[in-house]
Order: C-alpha cells, then structure tokens, then sequence
C-alpha cells in the first residue's frame, strides 16, 4: 500500500512540474482580457521597464485580474516572472 502511496505522489509530482514548464500564452491572454500584448507582459513582468507605466499599470492589472480570477492571476504572475520574459517571447 505504501508503494502505491509513493507511485501516486511522484506522478503527481511531475504532472505538476510538466504544467509549470509549459510557456505562458501572452496572445490568448490578451485575446481572453481585452489587453494588448504590451499590456499583459507590463502586467506580468518588469513593470517599470514600459514607458505607459505609471499611467496605465494600475487599470490594465485591474482588467486582467477580472479576466482571470484572483488565484489564476497570481499563478499567472509568478510563473511568468520564474520563466523569464524571453523564453515566454519564444513561446508565442
């Protein structure tokens, strides 16, 4: 029964690493949100590097976390920041 116990956790394990390799879809976000593209990687990502910033973070962030639902969004952010922008750019 322990070896079961054992199978069932490690499967468990690597579907999950599986689901956090796989790239973010900044397109389908922005398709699912109403955002550009632009604004969903200001959203996700380094924030401050985008010129619109300080006028238009606070809304766009607004509007893709109603699209999404609080858990998805903060899931969403964190995983993006571990990729890094330039591999979720190659994703798309």
């Amino acid at each position: 029964m322990g070896k079961r116990i054992i199978t069932g956790l490690a499967a468990l394990l690597l579907a999950g690493a599986a689901a956090a390799a796989e790239p973010v879809d900044v397109q389908a976000l922005a398709d699912q949100s109403g955002l550009s593209t632009r604004q969903v990687r200001m959203v996700l990502g380094a924030h401050v590097a985008f010129a619109e910033y300080r006028t238009s973070f606070r809304p766009s962030q607004q509007k893709l976390r109603a699209a999404l639902g609080e858990a998805q969004f903060d899931e969403l952010v964190q995983r993006y920041r571990e990729q890094g922008e330039v591999a979720v750019a190659a994703g798309n």
